[in-house]
């Protein structure tokens, strides 16, 4: 069975994660055929996906919607590699917020349980050299 998606553009046009494609727009932009599109819109792999309401009635369907369905990469959309990296950028962030968190938890404890042993060991001092003066 053939790919229906094109191996690689050349020139693949830019485009906007806010941007609406046409039926025809997005097939061109994908490498699908225009039925293709028009099943999978049909399938439900374009959520987001609207119909105008006059004229023509034609269907319009997101780009961010064509990105998630996998029908189109997310190189091709100026925002969207961008916004996927502060995405992980941010998660990454907000790993590292909590392990610091962790870490100065397990510092605050060592810290205090070494202060514990400090004293510990003066009162231990002290009670040696009185036995030591004592004998």
């Amino acid at each position: 069975m053939p790919d229906t998606k094109k191996q690689s553009a050349q020139h693949a046009p830019a485009y906007t994660s806010n941007e609406n494609l046409t039926i025809k727009e997005a097939a061109f932009a994908t490498g699908l055929h225009p039925d293709t599109i028009k099943d999978r819109r049909s399938a439900g792999h374009y959520a987001n996906a609207w119909q105008e309401q006059k004229g023509r009635r034609a269907w319009h369907i997101p780009v961010k919607d064509l990105v998630a369905a996998g029908d189109l990469r997310p190189e091709e959309v100026a925002e969207v590699a961008s916004t996927l990296e502060a995405a992980r950028e941010t998660k990454q962030v907000a790993e590292l917020k909590a392990r610091i968190i962790e870490l100065e938890d397990a510092l605050n404890t060592a810290t205090a349980l070494a202060e514990e042993r400090r004293g510990m060991v003066k009162i231990l001092e002290s009670v040696l050299a009185r036995t030591a003066v004592a004998a």
